[in-house]
């Protein structure tokens, strides 16, 4: 998971610059992974983060809001 939020992270920074839609799609598969691994392991504060996290993403993806700076 550590790896998975540093490429998300490092992915994020880059579509400030430069947006790429085939990225939005493999930050929000890294943290839809998380979200699946942290509900198997209970850790039940990681997986709501990481499903805020997926919400907003998935507007994102479904162009509901935009990104900006």
């Amino acid at each position: 998971s550590t790896e998975l939020l540093e490429n998300a992270e490092s992915m994020l920074l880059e579509l400030e610059e430069n947006y790429d839609l085939a990225k939005l799609h493999s930050i929000f598969r890294a943290f839809h992974t998380v979200k699946g691994n942290s509900g198997m392991f209970q850790l039940d504060v990681i997986r709501s983060l990481s499903h805020e996290m997926e919400s907003a993403l998935d507007l994102l993806r479904s162009e509901k809001i935009h990104l900006n700076r």
